[in-house]
């Protein structure tokens, strides 16, 4: 993606997009060297903006983000 695209991303990310959250999510975890220049400058440009947010991590077997205990803290977050 160019420099152009990534700020659109981002403005679409803030306005509350949907497909543009997916994208980001889909370009973040990619493993490919050319979409690591663009990742960077997404969460440079994520980094800048003064919102007020959480980071949650859950780790476990694949199994675990299907269980249904996990449900209400993702509906709450």
């Amino acid at each position: 993606m160019n420099t152009l695209d990534i700020e659109e991303l981002c403005k679409l990310i803030f306005s509350g997009d949907r497909k543009a959250i997916a994208t980001a999510i889909t370009l973040v975890e990619s493993t490919k060297r050319e979409d690591q220049d663009s990742t960077n400058h997404l969460l440079t440009l994520l980094e800048s903006q003064q919102t007020q947010s959480i980071r949650i991590g859950i780790s476990g077997p694949l199994e675990l983000e299907n269980q249904p205990s996990l449900k209400p803290l993702g509906i709450r977050f």
